[in-house]
């Protein structure tokens, strides 16, 4: 019996990782996502803002 619930367990996290995967995946078609990937991953910023960097 302890194998049957180990089972129903390793299922059961394994459907909240695919739900988690879904919703990333929906998020990344949005273009707030694309946005702040370039700001964050890039350094991306609008012509009209300015930088400031701390020293």
């Amino acid at each position: 019996m302890n194998r049957g619930r180990e089972i129903r367990a390793e299922l059961a996290a394994a459907e909240q990782d695919l739900e988690d995967i879904k919703a990333e995946e929906a998020a990344v078609d949005t273009d707030e996502y694309i946005e702040r990937r370039a700001r964050e991953d890039l350094g991306y910023v609008y012509d009209y803002e300015t930088v400031y960097i701390r020293q």
